[in-house]
């Protein structure tokens, strides 16, 4: 089945001037997603949809495909994903009169997320015929799970948002699992283009281990990031440009 997996990178940015080619570890950092998906055996190509020309010029130099700029009303901070992912597919199917079956979504913000990881999200859709999309899943761990989050009174005090079910489960070994959602989703290609949902009904989740999930937003995330590859917290030794990009 044609998968095609593409990498949203707009040009602006807050925190991190130019974030998503930044250096990180001597590499831009669209450059982990960009050959994470190459490597990937699941992927058909990769495409980054970015309005900025100097992306683009990163993006292609490390292999991508980058054969529009988007729309800058579809790159703004406030922008949602869904649109800038359907005017790719939407752009591409007219113009080369071909559509792909999934469509994977990476984010460059998440540098860590895994060849292999890609491909187990993609054999779990591909072997269910009823699931709309795949989405990578972290277990929450004790501190952050619900039943422990506290919530501010008008009274001026904090109380359990869920009282009566932390005192039921009040161990971390009690306490029912709980997930949250990572950094990779593969979906079919009507349940974007025709639903305009990356989720759709019935999604199946993929579970992914805490690093290959790490997010930068600011530069602290960044350089958390260049020191989780020094200390080989993270192996990103499949980021090397192709000699033929």
């Amino acid at each position: 089945m044609d998968n095609w997996c593409i990498i949203p990178a707009r040009g602006g940015s807050k925190a991190i001037p130019r974030k998503n080619i930044v250096e990180l570890a001597g590499r831009p950092l669209i450059a982990y997603t960009i050959c994470a998906a190459l490597v990937a055996k699941t992927v058909s190509r990769v495409i980054v949809s970015t309005d900025d020309e100097e992306i683009a010029q990163v993006a292609r130099y490390w292999g991508a495909e980058v054969p529009f700029l988007r729309p800058a009303d579809l790159a703004r901070d406030d922008s949602p994903t869904l649109p800038a992912i359907q005017h790719a597919v939407g752009f591409l199917e007219k113009s080369e009169l071909r559509s792909p079956g999934l469509i994977t979504l990476l984010q460059p913000t998440s540098p860590f997320t895994r060849p292999d990881q890609i491909d187990v999200a993609v054999s779990k859709i591909v072997s269910d015929e009823t699931a709309d999309a795949v989405t990578t899943v972290l277990e929450i761990d004790h501190v952050n799970h619900p039943y422990n989050v506290r919530v501010g009174k008008s009274y001026g005090y904090v109380d359990f948002f869920m009282p009566q079910e932390h005192y039921k489960y009040p161990t971390r070994q009690s306490k029912p699992t709980f997930l949250r959602f990572g950094n990779l989703y593969v979906v079919r290609r009507n349940t974007v283009m025709d639903a305009g949902s990356l989720f759709g009904q019935h999604c199946i989740p993929s579970i992914v281990d805490l690093p290959s999930c790490f997010d930068i937003n600011d530069s602290a995330d960044l350089q958390i990031a260049a020191c989780m590859i020094d200390a080989r917290v993270v192996d990103p030794s499949y980021c090397v440009r192709r000699k033929d990009a």
